[in-house]
């Protein structure tokens, strides 16, 4: 098993984007791929984005993104989305 993290690129996001786990629990939400797709791609495109994509070999298992806001005084980070195959470690922030 090979585990990698890699920043989330133009090449990987179409990836992030065909993870259907928003639509199970526990969010329950009805995304369909164009939805994911806009939603992702906003996110991808926000100012000081940042996201890592999660692999096992080739097989994609995850992935983190969100973005940096500033709020007086300080800089914040802002998870959009966080999805692993690994149930236990499902978040959304």
């Amino acid at each position: 098993m090979t585990e990698t993290v890699v920043p989330i690129t133009t090449d990987n996001l179409k990836q992030c984007i065909e993870f259907k786990v928003f639509n199970s629990e526990p969010w329950n939400e009805s995304w369909t791929y164009e939805t994911a797709k806009e939603r992702l791609t906003d996110l991808f495109h926000a100012p000081k984005f940042a996201g890592f994509f999660w692999k096992n070999n080739e097989t994609p298992i995850g992935f983190i993104a969100g973005n940096s806001k500033t709020t007086y005084p300080r800089n914040n980070f802002v998870f959009g989305r966080i999805k692993t195959t690994y149930k236990k470690t499902l978040i959304n922030s």
